[in-house]
């Protein structure tokens, strides 16, 4: 049979089909080859897309929550919590104490232990929130301060997620109209954001 054949074509014929046959099935397999690619690489895309978009969600990272703090005509303290960002936050814990109050119970705590944790504990203030909205602010956060110092000195701890930002809020003069406001945010010792103001 095979000398049948040889007798009606020519070698180099066949050689040439043979050729031309496995050029054309390699790039068959090549393009199939890409198209899976493709499908992979876009499923691999969607996959990232959905894990970054999930992470952000449970994380927060584009997002935090911050103390605000303002003062009225008669130089009174006002103090707001802060939402920045595009992610809501939830289960929110923030902790602030006032420094200025810790500091006068340093001669307490030599003398009196027990008497020191108690003074200490209306040393700070704790709020919780489920859920803090993105680009919202909360009014009237109630801080008590020493109405004998001239200086506010908070330190501000926000707990959320798996994220625990400290924020400190000095303030010299906060009774004159020539105050100067400090605010400092840092996150593992990474600065989220800081000012400087006078009023």
């Amino acid at each position: 049979m095979t000398e049948t054949l040889l007798k009606f074509l020519n070698p180099q014929y066949v050689i040439i089909i043979g050729a031309l046959i496995s050029v054309c099935g390699g790039y068959l397999a090549s393009a199939k080859t890409d198209i899976e690619s493709r499908k992979t690489g876009d499923k691999m895309n969607l996959i990232s897309q959905v894990s970054t978009e999930t992470n952000k969600e449970i994380t927060a990272i584009d997002s935090y929550c911050s103390i605000i703090i303002n003062f009225n005509n008669l130089n009174e303290p006002k103090f707001f919590l802060n939402h920045v960002g595009e992610t809501k936050l939830e289960n929110v814990s923030i902790t602030i104490w006032d420094s200025e109050k810790i500091k006068k119970l340093n001669q307490l705590a030599i003398s009196d232990g027990e008497a020191f944790f108690k003074e200490y504990k209306k040393c700070s203030n704790k709020f919780d929130f489920e859920i803090i909205h993105p680009n919202t602010s909360y009014p009237n956060i109630p801080i008590d301060l020493d109405e004998n110092e001239n200086n506010i000195d908070l330190v501000v701890e926000i707990h959320f997620g798996s994220r625990i930002l400290r924020q400190t809020i000095n303030v010299e003069k906060y009774k004159s109209s020539d105050r100067i406001i400090k605010n400092k945010i840092e996150e593992n010792g990474k600065l989220i954001a800081q000012s400087q103001v006078s009023k």
